[in-house]
């Protein structure tokens, strides 16, 4: 039994049925992606400076440029690349580790000067910067795609998913189905994985979403000084 039906929730419900199990139950309280995943850029990227999310990330990879093929459903991967810009020497080398345990595992990140940050995005402002990275494989997706497509997948090996199913009691859930097992795969479900006499899970860090306006721009295409400012909200979402 899989609690939320976001990109996580409908991944693993298409990933168990790959994998032969025949009972498997997605509830979601609203619509599908309608939590966290409705507040996710859709970014792809594989510079992560631990070797698990690295490798996490290039099977994800491996997955998403299939997509079509394994689900039916287009998410509209577009492989722009990962730019990363570094105000400062310490942050270019500890991106520099990073870059070289990435490419002890393949991934094609790099440290590139500021003359390619300059040729790969003419509109930057590169005067107070340090240095950067680049990935070529990185990019972005439709996150409601995905999780259309895990969704239907799943839904065609026969698991059953369940909208506007609120669920607010692991007791009910457990009374109903007494052998299953429960995953929570949305932030708001935390409580719902504590079984009696278990310890709580730490609360999901709190991310921010940043909502750029749009900017007047110079003649030389840099932003103009006194531009609209971003507004910032606080998410609460799964780690990532």
């Amino acid at each position: 039994m899989i609690i939320g039906g976001g990109c996580v929730g409908t991944s693993t419900a298409h990933h168990l049925i790959a994998r032969g199990c025949k009972d498997v139950v997605l509830l979601e309280a609203e619509t599908l992606g309608a939590g966290s995943t409705s507040k996710a850029a859709g970014g792809i990227r594989l510079q992560h400076a631990d070797e698990l999310n690295a490798r996490m990330v290039q099977r994800s990879l491996a997955e998403f440029l299939r997509f079509e093929e394994l689900t039916g459903v287009p998410i509209g991967f577009k492989q722009v690349g990962y730019l990363f810009l570094l105000s400062s020497e310490e942050d270019v080398d500890a991106f520099r580790r990073a870059v070289t345990a990435q490419r002890a595992l393949g991934i094609p990140s790099e440290v590139v000067d500021l003359d390619t940050v300059r040729r790969l995005v003419p509109q930057v402002e590169t005067g107070d910067l340090a240095g950067a990275t680049f990935c070529p494989s990185e990019g972005y997706a439709t996150p409601e795609a995905v999780v259309q497509g895990y969704a239907k997948s799943a839904r065609r090996g026969g698991a059953t998913v369940q909208v506007g199913c609120r669920v607010t009691s692991n007791r009910s859930c457990l009374r109903r189905r007494p052998s299953s097992s429960m995953w929570r795969a949305a932030p708001t479900a935390s409580p719902l994985a504590v079984l009696p006499g278990q310890e709580r899970p730490r609360p999901d860090p709190v991310h921010p979403v940043i909502k750029l306006a749009t900017l007047p721009l110079t003649g030389s295409g840099r932003v103009r000084p006194g531009g609209a400012a971003p507004s910032v909200e606080a998410l609460t979402s799964s780690p990532s």
